[in-house]
């Protein structure tokens, strides 16, 4: 998900409306920078308590400029329309090896499969 200007203007009102003068939870500064990687979908897996990266929710980011603590925010809460996730890589796939993507491919992990 590439982040505009009226992406990254949305995302600074929605957290000042929401949160104020967030504090960090680390250091207690006030001050954070959107991280501009744009989005990510982050998903979870309950059964083996793994973080997985090709489905799940997109999230954008931002950081305390004092000790660098990074928190997700939810992209569909505040209003942005993400990309559908990328689709996971499965090791040996023909048909993955010809998909074009511009994203990071995703790994998997056996154990993250229901």
């Amino acid at each position: 998900m590439q982040l505009t200007d009226d992406d990254r203007k949305l995302i600074g009102e929605w957290i000042t409306s929401k949160c104020g003068a967030m504090r960090c939870f680390c250091c207690g500064n006030n001050r954070w920078d959107l991280i501009p990687i744009g989005g990510m979908w982050i998903g979870f897996n309950t059964r083996t308590t793994r973080f997985h990266y090709a489905d799940g929710i997109a999230v954008v980011y931002i950081a305390c400029v004092s000790c660098g603590h990074v928190v997700p925010f939810s992209a569909g809460m505040i209003g942005l329309k993400p990309d559908p996730p990328p689709p996971a890589a499965v090791p040996g796939d023909p048909a993955a090896a010809r998909t074009p993507s511009t994203a990071t491919p995703a790994t998997t992990n056996p154990e993250d499969t229901p």
